[in-house]
């Protein structure tokens, strides 16, 4: 059995697999924090669906238009990720 070699795969979901891993130790030490991990989580596999579908909708002729549009929807996934982080801090307060 050959171990998989996680270079290759896109950055996003390197995100997806720390943010998992982030809530299940999160449930050894402080449940509270499983929150986090699954935003992370969902932040990085948005993002990576995001990802797969400029490269499916734009052709090579488009290179720089799809470029500029990409940063923009991934800038915009990471605006909503740190409002969804704060937003999660500011109820984990409260409690």
């Amino acid at each position: 059995m050959q171990i998989p070699d996680i270079s290759k795969i896109a950055w996003q979901l390197n995100i997806a697999i720390i943010g998992a891993a982030f809530s299940a130790i999160s449930l050894i030490y402080n449940e509270k924090y499983i929150y986090y991990g699954f935003a992370t989580f969902l932040f990085a596999v948005v993002s990576h669906f995001v990802s797969t579908w400029f490269e499916f909708v734009y052709n090579t002729e488009q290179l720089r238009n799809k470029r500029k549009n990409f940063y923009f929807a991934q800038s915009f996934l990471f605006i909503v990720w740190l409002g969804m982080l704060v937003l999660i801090y500011s109820k984990m307060s409260c409690i």
